[in-house]
């Protein structure tokens, strides 16, 4: 939000995950609190970077400017996957263990998630 609060945008369906692998004593990756953390730690000018926004004109046949607050662009996507690193290394280290990490073109969104 321009406040710099998060808005919710799956309901209960987070809440009822959580509930579902604490009920079946399972690992779970909570990127909804971890994604949500992160883009309050930005601020909702720099949360922009993660998400679909388009100028107008700047797409072929679309002249009206996109803004998606919702779905995630290729660099957000790619920051959840760093966010979802540290989960399963807090998570589930045994399977951690097994991450490639011979990338060297790789980035983490914060020097917090940096390996």
């Amino acid at each position: 939000e321009a406040d710099g609060s998060f808005r919710n945008s799956h309901g209960e369906y987070p809440n009822v995950v959580r509930s579902v692998a604490a009920e079946l004593k399972v690992p779970l990756l909570d990127l909804t609190a971890r994604t949500e953390a992160e883009l309050v730690k930005l601020g909702a000018e720099r949360a922009k970077e993660w998400f679909k926004q388009i100028p107008p004109d700047a797409a072929a046949g679309s002249p009206a400017a996109v803004r998606d607050d919702t779905h995630l662009n290729a660099y957000g996507a790619s920051r959840v996957c760093d966010l979802a690193v540290v989960e399963l290394e807090a998570n589930v280290p045994e399977l951690a263990a097994h991450l490639n990490r011979s990338s060297k073109n790789t980035k983490p969104v914060t020097p917090a998630l940096e390996k």
